[in-house]
């Protein structure tokens, strides 16, 4: 399997110090019971952390004197790493939050969180930590993704029967599209194709209950028209699902051990990394940023996987792991400089699988390489803030990103130059097409 993108700038350190593992757990943080989900508040500068609470005899009643505790919603700030604890803001609803299937829609910039509960979605403030509007009626969300004003809903039946995914009107919590696809169905993100008159969606499902039948499925189709899916077997047990940009999907497929990374716009299997994961301890949830894949799984440990660029194929090797304080349900990262990441894992069950009550926050040295600015190709040149082409290349799809894969300026047409001024200093990335090959690049703007 050939490389899809190409490295362009000199690595400006040593091989062996640049993939150097280098991966530290700095502390545990108590927060409430089980916590399920992080999310990262650059604005505030603190992790949002969800905890699912403890029923402690599964009968839906909550009985203090049992066992039981409520869920919660929780913040750390990151900024002081000597002084890291975590801070209640709210108590959420009991037995309201599902250990497999939260996924909620954590949306900074509107400063506001949608909570997929058991019988319905609860839109939050970010800020009071108070409701926001109705509660919108829907069971069965295994996930949430948000886009201007729309709400991605991912609806099982936890049947073995096509599930849907449901576009929602945040403003009048109508729906506007319905789109069938996939048997107990996880997960769904919508992105944009190269074709700029189309839409695309990316989704995950589990399929029948202990087979080897879960899914990605992928569809590109006109607005307003149903999409038609492309489907393919991924394993047994797939369980998140994260995009990185609109170019890259990365699954985890937790029985089949096994992470999985995908070039959404041609649905191409690019790399397949195996976990030293056995039984039910699989991978639960894993990101790639464009050079590493971290991963996390329930036997208590998170992963670090490097994309070596001295090989022409896309090749992961483990470049090291860290022992967590329970068994790894998802994460965060941050950037804090150009050397250091900060991650945080949050933890629900102990290895015995009694409830835990910690995150983990993990330091990861070497996040992002040095880099000089002698290419080894001279298909573009940085000037005066801007990316020059070579004119005797045609450029075409060019993409900005930042350090999280968000998207900051698409162009489906063939472009010369594109001005980097108005862009604070940091690491971006770029990917583009010449000649039909896919070129995936980091610049480090200073200023």
């Amino acid at each position: 399997m050939k490389r899809l993108f190409l490295l362009i700038f000199l690595i400006a350190i040593n091989y062996n110090s640049l993939f150097s593992s280098n991966l530290e757990l700095l502390q545990s943080v108590e927060v409430g019971n089980e916590p399920v989900s992080v999310f990262k508040d650059m604005k505030t500068s603190t992790f949002h952390i969800f905890c699912k609470g403890t029923d402690g005899n599964f009968n839906g009643v909550f009985e203090p004197d049992s066992g039981d505790v409520a869920g919660s919603w929780w913040i750390l700030n990151f900024n002081n790493l000597q002084n890291l604890n975590a801070e209640k803001v709210a108590d959420l609803p009991f037995g309201k939050i599902s250990f497999i299937v939260f996924k909620p829609a954590f949306i900074e910039s509107e400063r506001k969180v949608f909570l997929n509960y058991t019988d319905g979605i609860q839109a939050y403030s970010l800020d009071s930590y108070q409701e926001m509007g109705e509660k919108i009626e829907m069971s069965g969300a295994t996930s949430l993704e948000y886009t201007s004003n729309h709400l991605i809903i991912s609806k099982s039946s936890s049947m073995n029967q096509i599930d849907t995914i449901i576009v929602l009107n945040t403003k009048n919590n109508q729906v506007y599209s319905k789109y069938p696809v996939g048997k107990n169905l996880k997960q769904a993100n919508f992105y944009l194709p190269d074709d700029s008159k189309k839409r695309g969606i990316v989704a995950i499902s589990t399929g029948g209950f202990g087979s080897d039948s879960s899914e990605i499925h992928f569809s590109e189709f006109n607005h307003f028209a149903q999409p038609q899916f492309t489907s393919k077997i991924v394993g047994k047990t797939v369980n998140s699902l994260n995009l990185f940009g609109d170019m890259f999907a990365t699954i985890s497929v937790m029985m089949s051990h096994k992470i999985m990374l995908f070039n959404i716009q041609t649905t191409e299997l690019l790399a397949e990394i195996n976990l030293p994961t056995t039984g039910w301890n699989g991978p639960s949830y894993a990101i790639y940023n464009g050079k590493e894949v971290i991963v996390v799984a329930y036997n208590g440990k998170l992963y670090r996987y490097y994309d070596n660029p001295e090989t022409t194929e896309i090749d992961f090797e483990q470049k090291g792991e860290v022992e967590l304080s329970g068994k790894g349900q998802s994460f965060e990262i941050i950037q804090i400089d150009e050397e250091k990441e900060l991650i945080a894992v949050a933890t629900p069950l102990q290895s015995n699988y009694l409830p835990n009550n910690k995150v983990d926050i993990i330091l990861k040295q070497n996040a992002i390489s040095s880099v000089n600015s002698d290419f080894s190709s001279k298909l573009y040149y940085c000037a005066d803030k801007s990316i020059i082409f070579d004119k005797s290349n045609i450029i075409n799809n060019f993409t900005l990103m930042d350090i999280n894969g968000n998207i900051l300026y698409k162009a489906n047409f063939p472009i010369n130059q594109y001005d980097l001024s108005h862009l604070s200093s940091g690491i971006y990335f770029i990917s583009f097409t010449n000649n039909e090959k896919i070129y995936f690049e980091k610049i480090n703007l200073v200023k």
